[in-house]
């Protein structure tokens, strides 16, 4: 299978399917072969100067065939284009969003762990750890792990297949899970660009123009996370991203993480994922213009 046009590197690096790899450097880009749950035993050759992508899914089960498209992003390059579109540059038409929803419930995990954290240095061990069956609330001694445990105790009765209001609703049932938690799994999980988890650095560029406040976790649960129905929609940092970018919501704060990235000296796997890392530097002022466009668009039409 031949992926043409597509920077893997970029694209893993914001992805909390990451832990979910096995990378392994070669010259020219890395090695990328899915080691835990669906499409397990999928393994794609990476070519960062062409991005070029062959992949081989000879050792993955017929059945799980069909969920290909969804977990290389093949199903989002149109909204990454179609974004990339409204920029001089088209830089941002080299990403995808990658999503498993039959790797769902792993996904919620890794979002969890990856809270008050960093991604690369941690996150990424524990998820591993967890997904080889090792119990690593014994393990490590951080708190963020010995959490993960309390939060399991949730998770049976949810459905994670579908994840329809009820059961989004009994995810923010349980404390410490919010707005940002579910938004991160709808757009992971389920490639719902809708919903974006709003970060501090995506709340910065959203107050350049709107006063934003935090979202009322009654009022999530109300709408099960509708927030174009939510009549907080207007004040809480959610509904105005959500308003103000619709489908590219999730894009663009994907985006925006990346951009944040590559202003922070690189952690060893990113130096694999990415080698040209100059090029890319120029997404900051690519988000920033773009968020200011979409921003003031929104501004005038509300203001009407």
């Amino acid at each position: 299978m031949k992926i043409e046009g597509i920077h893997y590197g970029l694209t893993l690096m914001y992805s909390y399917l990451l832990p979910f790899f096995e990378i392994k450097e070669t010259s020219n880009g890395f090695i990328f072969a899915k080691k835990y749950g669906v499409l397990k035993g999928l393994k794609c050759t990476f070519h960062e100067d062409s991005l070029l992508t062959i992949c081989d899914a000879s050792s993955v089960s017929s059945l799980e065939k069909r969920h290909i498209t969804s977990l290389l992003g093949l199903d989002k390059t149109v909204l990454f284009k179609q974004l990339s579109s409204f920029s001089e540059d088209n830089l941002i038409g080299e990403i995808t969003l990658m999503f498993s929803p039959l790797d769902a419930e792993n996904i919620f995990k890794t979002i969890l762990l990856s809270r008050n954290t960093d991604y690369f240095t941690n996150t990424i061990r524990w998820v591993k750890d967890l997904l080889e069956g090792i119990d690593i609330s014994r393990t490590y001694s951080s708190y963020i792990p010995k959490m993960l445990k309390q939060f399991n105790e949730h998770l049976p009765g949810i459905d994670f297949l579908s994840l329809n209001s009820n059961s989004i609703r009994q995810l923010l049932e349980i404390r410490h899970i919010g707005a940002k938690t579910v938004s991160a799994l709808l757009l992971h999980g389920y490639g719902n660009t809708l919903y974006a988890p709003v970060d501090r650095h995506f709340s910065k560029l959203l107050s350049l123009r709107f006063a934003i406040s935090e979202p009322l976790k009654k009022y999530c649960m109300e709408n099960a996370m509708e927030c174009l129905n939510c009549r907080h929609g207007l004040k809480c940092k959610y509904g105005i991203s959500m308003k103000t970018f619709g489908d590219y919501n999730g894009v663009i704060q994907s985006i925006s993480y990346i951009a944040s990235r590559l202003e922070r000296k690189p952690s060893e796997l990113e130096s694999i994922l990415l080698k040209n890392r100059r090029t890319y530097k120029r997404l900051t002022k690519i988000v920033k213009d773009l968020v200011e466009k979409f921003n003031k668009d929104f501004s005038q039409k509300i203001s009407r």
